[in-house]
């Protein structure tokens, strides 16, 4: 039941809709949170409500059509809880709420407007609160003191984050209690890489910005409007001076989006990449991989891209060798030549044959997808560029990536329109595009769920209570299985 508690709190929390103005308590809030938590977020609750599909019926909100069927698979006991929930969510700030996550511990945080109405309700759930040093604790889960409200996993975790906050709150910090101050966007999010390299270091160190950004602050803005997503990223440091990618990477070559597919669903490019994230990289290799891969690496000498596209034909969706994954590199031509070289090593390792073609080669590999169906790998050193491919390269594609890349350091894109023949042929309510770039300061990106008339909460949560899509995307499966 308290895992129950907990989830049903937090989503209380998320989707809590204020009654009045807002007021500047969220400053209040980041008083008590700590400077060196890892990750803090700012929620605009009201938006979220929105895009889940909630309606506002005079004070209070309630479920949508698309909610109102995601509750209908629960019991009636957890529907009537979160209905309540939603009902009760007028006595919460909605622009000031916090989720963060400090010594291994969650938390959520909000300025209550009505305490009593929130209190009595928490205590219907949970019961009697016990008093603890000025707080009231509710099953050692919600502890409320004054107005504020935390939702945490005990009074001694709490206890432990506000010690830490009276010595360094977030609010006395200039770069992160300035970006959480703003309101404009559905999610305000700030990491703090000290923290996460302090507490994960094993694990992030392997990323290739480990050594340039550990002292950074990466600061995320999500908003959510329709059915459309825009979010914006930068990394501060601790002075407050924003970051840019220009310092890390240089411009992409146009000439590299020409390598890549025709109508790809998924493409990225980027310029050359500093010696600095180069040798972050290396330096968490291990020295056999060092030493290899050491001369190559900072052989490159300008922009890298690397594209995937679907097969032409939906029946052929699941067939490996009908898939096109296209990577390009800038290296000199000798440096290439040494790469393209080492494909003569897979003729000695086994049955694979290479044939010599006019600017490029193709390795044929036998049975690599079992049932006698053979793979076949083109490479070859292309207007500069060393590029390999499941499909015969080609300099004179045409794609989104060549316009998007202009002028930038670092670009993706994801192309799986509704009325693409996947998304067609799954019967999908909706396609998935977008767009990121980077140039200077501020990395910007947009995700657009193409042809939904719903926000972007609700067209996902209609997905999972759509019983007529599920069973058709899973006997079309099964038959693309067969083929």
């Amino acid at each position: 039941m308290k895992t129950f508690h907990y989830l049903l709190l937090a989503l209380s929390v998320a989707l809590a809709v204020t009654l009045g103005a807002c007021s500047d308590s969220g400053n209040d809030l980041l008083e008590t949170i700590p400077a060196d938590a890892m990750a803090i977020v700012k929620i605009d609750a009201e938006s979220l409500a929105k895009s889940a599909g909630c309606k506002k019926d005079g004070i209070k909100w309630v479920p949508g059509e698309t909610l109102g069927k995601v509750l209908g698979e629960l019991t009636s006991s957890e529907k009537k809880k979160i209905e309540d929930a939603l009902a009760l969510l007028g006595g919460i700030e909605a622009k000031n709420t916090f989720y963060f996550y400090y010594d291994n511990t969650p938390c959520i945080t909000a300025t209550m407007l009505d305490a009593d109405r929130v209190c009595d309700a928490v205590k219907k759930e949970l019961g009697e609160p016990e008093s603890i040093e000025g707080f009231d604790v509710y099953d050692n889960c919600v502890i409320v003191r004054g107005k504020q409200l935390w939702f945490t996993n005990g009074i001694e975790k709490l206890k432990k984050m506000l010690e830490a906050a009276k010595k360094n709150p977030v609010g006395s910090n200039k770069v992160m209690g300035g970006y959480l101050s703003g309101d404009k966007q559905t999610m305000r999010i700030v990491v703090n890489a000290a923290s996460v390299y302090k507490n994960f270091g094993g694990l992030v160190a392997t990323l290739p910005a480990a050594s340039t950004f550990a002292n950074a602050y990466w600061c995320y803005a999500i908003n959510l409007d329709g059915n459309h997503a825009t979010f914006r990223a930068s990394f501060k440091d601790a002075d407050g001076k924003t970051l840019s990618a220009a310092e890390q990477m240089t411009p992409i070559d146009p000439a590299v989006a020409a390598l890549m597919p025709d109508n790809p669903i998924l493409a990225c490019a980027w310029g050359k990449v500093s010696d600095e994230i180069m040798d972050a990289m290396l330096n968490n290799a291990g020295p056999a991989a060092r030493n290899m891969l050491t001369p190559y690496l900072h052989a490159i000498n300008g922009s890298a891209a690397f594209g995937v596209a679907a097969p032409a034909s939906f029946n052929d969706l699941l067939k490996p060798a009908e898939w096109t994954l296209t990577m390009a590199i800038q290296y000199d031509e000798k440096t290439a030549g040494e790469i393209l070289g080492m494909t003569s090593m897979l003729t000695t390792m086994g049955k694979a044959t290479i044939e010599q073609l006019a600017d490029q080669q193709c390795v044929t590999i036998p049975d690599a997808f079992g049932a006698g169906k053979d793979a076949k790998l083109y490479a070859g050193y292309i207007n500069g560029m060393l590029a390999i491919s499941t499909k015969p390269i080609s300099a004179e594609h045409t794609n989104g990536l060549a316009k998007l890349s202009k002028g930038q350091c670092a670009v993706s894109l994801i192309d799986l329109p509704v009325k693409g023949h996947i998304a067609e042929g799954f019967k999908l309510p909706f396609g998935l595009t977008g767009t990121s770039t980077a140039a200077d300061e501020t990395c910007i990106g947009e995700l657009t769920l193409d042809g939904s008339d719903k926000p972007v909460i609700e067209s996902i949560l209609a997905l999972a209570v759509d019983k007529a899509f599920q069973r058709n995307a899973v006997e079309t499966f099964n038959k693309l299985c067969e083929e």
